[in-house]
């Protein structure tokens, strides 16, 4: 299980660097693409050498796979409504974005294109008790408490620059923030149980 922490506090600092950078201005965009394609890279390489079923045997029996992954799977969708809600009302309503729009696209796209599919991965995974899943599910939930943190500070320093009204999206990010955080220190806690059972559907 110490392998798997240190593969998810890695690649949770590549995308903490990509989302603050995504958050602050417009032209720092290709370098938070090339950030992109580091973790991502990282990822893969590090999961490559990673055994799976003994990162989930290595988790107790009693974990509450269908709590935590049923609200990974809730945050990926809502995560998902919130991006494209946001780019609708943008296209065709002409409401502005929360940030410039070249820069809202790049983000939305990021986010679009890997963390919605890795928090749902991670949930369906996680839910069916399959070896990946823990893993999976362990590095999106540590990783979706960052970005979202990320989110609140940003909507906490908006409104402070008089840019957005009180509360803003606060109220959204933070709850957020919180229970994902709950839901990878929950993940962690039990990663260092008894062994799962043989067999498990």
């Amino acid at each position: 299980m110490a392998a798997a922490r240190r593969m998810a506090t890695l690649l949770t600092a590549f995308m903490l660097v990509q989302s603050v950078l995504g958050l602050v201005r417009s032209d720092q965009y290709r370098d938070v693409e090339w950030i992109f394609l580091c973790g991502i890279s990282t990822l893969g390489l590090l999961l490559s050498h990673l055994d799976a079923t003994a990162v989930a045997r290595s988790f107790r029996h009693e974990t509450p796979v269908r709590l935590i992954g049923g609200y990974l799977i809730f945050v990926a969708v809502g995560l998902a409504i919130v991006w494209l809600g946001m780019w609708g009302a943008y296209a065709f309503a002409g409401r502005p974005t929360p940030i410039e729009p070249e820069a809202f696209k790049v983000v939305a796209a990021l986010d679009l294109s890997f963390m919605v599919p890795m928090l749902t991965v991670g949930g369906v995974l996680l839910w069916r008790r399959r070896a990946w899943g823990y893993v999976i599910a362990t590095i999106a939930a540590i990783q979706g408490a960052l970005y979202l943190l990320v989110l609140s500070v940003n909507s906490a320093v908006t409104i402070s620059r008089g840019v957005a009204a009180a509360p803003g999206e606060v109220p959204i990010w933070s709850p957020l923030t919180i229970f994902t955080a709950l839901a990878a220190i929950l993940l962690l806690r039990n990663g260092s149980g008894a062994s799962l059972s043989a067999t498990t559907t």
